[in-house]
């Protein structure tokens, strides 16, 4: 178990993915080149040291995560452009209810589903998080959150699902915003092996 303070190998390639800037067009997700570069770019990491405990930046990365749950769930007309603004223009989606790792214009297509979903919403008290501090202009917040989906025969759907949101600073806030998201994991919450505990519940 790393101490508080000690980046882990993952999380040092994190932040080279997070502080990494690319050219526009570099990489796709629907590219298996893009992808090929994506990952000799983290294995050509060198690295910088952590920040450690910031409360004020960890504060800062939980409201934008906290953020992003309103904006999906906000009902807007306009609610997938306003969700797709918060992604950098290089970033990666494994959306919950996906098949497919998505970026630019799959990603957009994305939320033009899951964002636009009628009375979607996340349960009251479902969401928990994590934050790790990589560097000033990067971090991780990992953690849970349940939505709630309204079924045609009047049911509710709860999808309990795990996430992580990879951040980069943006050098000028939108929406109020200054973490990009540059690679976003959600899927749902496998069901657990008896022969591991439960962490989960004890949160």
């Amino acid at each position: 178990e790393l101490q508080p303070g000690v980046m882990s190998t993952a999380g040092r390639m994190f932040a080279r993915l997070a502080t990494q800037r690319l050219a526009p067009g570099a990489l796709s997700c629907g590219r298996l080149g893009g992808c090929a570069r994506r990952l000799s770019a983290l294995a050509d990491f060198s690295g910088e040291e952590q920040v450690g405990h910031d409360p004020l930046l960890e504060r800062s990365v939980d409201e934008a995560t906290l953020h992003w749950c309103k904006t999906v769930t906000s009902g807007a007309a306009d609610n997938w452009q306003r969700v797709s603004a918060l992604y950098d223009q290089d970033a990666l989606l494994w959306g919950t209810v996906s098949e497919d790792l998505r970026g630019e214009q799959d990603l957009v297509d994305y939320f033009k589903y899951f964002a636009m979903i009628p009375g979607l919403s996340l349960r009251e008290g479902s969401y928990k998080s994590n934050v790790q501090i990589l560097s000033e202009d990067a971090a991780i917040n990992s953690g849970y959150y349940t939505f709630e989906i309204p079924q045609d025969n009047g049911d509710v759907k709860a999808v309990p699902a795990r996430f992580t949101f990879v951040y980069r600073r943006r050098d000028e806030p939108i929406d109020g915003c200054e973490w990009a998201i540059v690679n976003h994991h959600s899927s749902a919450i496998p069901e657990q092996p008896g022969a591991l505990k439960d962490i989960l519940a004890k949160r």
